[in-house]
């Protein structure tokens, strides 16, 4: 029997071990799924804002672009640098930035379930995908990535210790502290990450105090080199104390709060669910000092994270905001409650996941609808250009929200690289005018610049890498809707 039951477990296919590893086979497939999906949507993933701006940039230079001084990014530009300095063609540069997350997340998810032998924390990593829609189209966005470093160096930090020599503890702190600086250097909510697992870590009774102290040491220093580091946009959202007490004073009324109300009959219902089945979880078993934490950290990061976002914004930043919810709550929830479900609520729960995670992808794919839509128009516009030679495209504000349903600060990068798909020699610059009253300017009349962003329109066309795009030294021209029909003018002066 017991020989029986040894062959059954070693066939990967046998009933018992598919149902010993099913939420492996789960990983496994969800993360097969972000991966098609980051393929087969790579160019609405990547040729919008921030993306674009930067893998723009990274052509340009040829070489890594680290905004806001957030260094882990340098691990996710890695592979569409390198295939630059390869000079491989631009498709596969964009490819390279979409498919970069789900692979460094594929790996640090397999290292966690297999190296570590951390299911718990492996199926922590699944539910970071029901956070997503539009963040989804956003590739840059750090607090998706940042879902991963945490997670790994949460399972890192709390695996079964068996050092026996120097080398091995030595080995065991220079991971840990080079994951804090990867959760850190990524976002400046990653401090909020790294200290949640600080307090947990001083609540586990298996650690020393020399342990623990050595990990705040690391924790807390790593937190303020990104203090000295800090970058002009992250300066932008600082407010005053006035404005904070203002804030908070109407903190259940805000945008930002009203956004997230909203977002509870999606899939935000099961952060309240995680944390009130944790939260009872630790009430009955009595142990008050991991109730008051884990209650107080949840409230004290979704205040501060309302009170910050107060105005509100596009669904995107505002989703990208709360995910890090999904983070806190699950923790508590996989390693506390998970582990003593009974067998008919742990394939209640497993049925119910993996429901969950394809109407989330299937979400996902009707979220790009509008962004394959603008591209279509960016193809269309790009198409009457080359045909007419007019190469350098100038549009109104009103124009462009007829045009394109999802609005960009970034359509003169955007634009190029989608153009530039087909040749170099088929590259279109398109750009929105602010205010048309400003075309009288001489660098508009300039024949040897291209419009990039608004804040910094001008830059020079001997300077764009010929390996991917070609404009020609012209003047721009007009793009106009007459009679509900796009069309491009020549512009007088």
């Amino acid at each position: 029997m017991k020989t029986n039951l040894k062959l059954n477990m070693m066939n990967p296919f046998s009933r018992d071990r598919l149902n010993d590893d099913k939420y492996l086979l789960l990983g496994h497939l969800t993360f097969f799924l972000l991966f098609i999906l980051s393929f087969i949507l790579a160019y609405e993933r990547v040729l919008y804002i921030d993306s674009g701006a930067q893998v723009f940039e990274f052509i340009r230079d040829e070489g890594f672009e680290i905004y806001d001084r957030r260094y882990s990014m340098y691990l996710f530009q890695s592979f569409s640098v390198l295939a630059i300095l390869l000079h491989l063609p631009l498709s596969v540069v964009i490819y390279a930035y979409s498919l970069s997350v789900p692979i460094i997340g594929y790996l640090l998810w397999l290292l966690t379930v297999y190296f570590l032998k951390d299911r718990k924390i492996g199926l922590l990593m699944l539910f970071v995908m029901l956070g997503i829609r539009q963040t989804f189209f956003h590739s840059i966005s750090e607090t998706f990535q940042l879902m991963f470093f945490a997670s790994f160096l949460y399972a890192w930090l709390f695996q079964t210790r068996k050092y026996q020599t120097v080398f091995s503890e030595v080995l065991h702190y220079f991971i840990a502290s080079i994951f804090i600086a990867l959760s850190v250097f990524i976002h400046p909510v990653g401090a909020f990450f790294v200290l949640f697992i600080l307090g947990l870590y001083f609540l586990n009774k298996d650690r020393s105090i020399f342990q623990k102290c050595f990990i705040a040491v690391l924790t807390i220093g790593m937190i303020g080199l990104k203090l000295l580091n800090i970058g002009g946009h992250e300066m932008s959202f600082v407010i005053s104390v006035h404005e904070i007490f203002d804030r908070i004073s109407k903190i259940f009324v805000l945008r930002s709060s009203v956004w997230y109300y909203e977002r509870l009959v999606d899939f935000y219902w099961m952060l309240l669910f995680m944390l009130i089945v944790s939260l009872l979880f630790y009430w009955k078993k009595k142990r008050i000092w991991d109730f008051a934490f884990l209650s107080g950290f949840v409230v004290l990061f979704w205040a501060t994270t309302v009170v910050v976002y107060a105005t509100g914004g596009r669904s995107l930043d505002m989703e990208r905001s709360f995910l890090p919810l999904f983070f806190f709550c699950g923790i508590p929830f996989v390693t506390e409650v998970f582990p003593n479900l009974s067998a008919k609520r742990n394939k209640t729960f497993f049925i119910g996941l993996s429901v969950l995670l394809l109407i989330g992808f299937t979400k996902i794919t009707f979220a790009s609808i509008p962004y394959t839509q603008r591209l279509k128009k960016i193809e269309q516009i790009s198409l009457m250009a080359n045909q007419q030679g007019k190469k350098k495209i100038l549009m109104t504000e009103e124009t462009a929200k007829q045009i394109f349903r999802v609005n960009s600060w970034g359509l003169g990068f955007e634009s190029m690289m989608y153009s530039a798909l087909k040749g170099v020699d088929s590259t279109v610059n398109m750009y929105v005018v602010d205010n048309m009253d400003n075309i009288n300017e001489e660098q508009y009349k300039n024949p040897e610049i291209y419009f990039a962003v608004s804040w910094w329109a001008f830059w020079e066309i001997d300077a764009l890498n010929p390996h991917y795009f070609k404009l020609p030294k012209q003047l721009p021209a007009i793009l106009v809707i007459e009679e509900g029909e796009i069309r491009i003018k020549d512009l007088e002066f």
